[in-house]
């Protein structure tokens, strides 16, 4: 499905968060992030590879630390990563980018819960 989505199937949330954090990133690092977000083909890209990664993966999520991102210059932060179904299919991926140090526990069950959430939302129909 993403293979086929448009800048209007793209939410990008947190950029605010982000910038609360600047002292947690370096700032090349932090422009590097806002590069992504700049660059949607580069975020349609690596969101395809997530969703991709994420619908093989065991646990369905995904994490890429610091030079796995290097494809897009984000070798400063990390990315968190799961799919979420429709009919039994990947449809989507919900993803945290953030710094290095980022509370993992935390972002996995994060993505895991709004990746769930929007499978049963999904299954019930809109």
């Amino acid at each position: 499905m993403l293979g086929r989505a448009t800048d209007r199937g793209v939410f990008v949330r947190g950029a605010s968060a982000l910038l609360a954090r600047l002292d947690d990133l370096d700032p090349g690092n932090l422009a590097a992030v806002v590069e992504i977000f700049e660059r949607r083909r580069w975020l349609m890209s690596l969101m395809s590879d997530a969703l991709r990664r994420s619908a093989l993966a065991d646990s369905g999520v995904v994490v890429s630390i610091g030079a796995e991102n290097a494809l897009y210059n984000l070798v400063g932060t990390s990315l968190v990563a799961a799919a979420y179904s429709h009919h039994e299919r990947p449809f989507g991926v919900v993803s945290l980018i953030g710094p290095r140090r980022m509370d993992y526990d935390a972002a996995i069950s994060t993505v895991r819960s709004a990746a769930d959430a929007l499978t049963l939302r999904l299954s019930a129909g809109f």
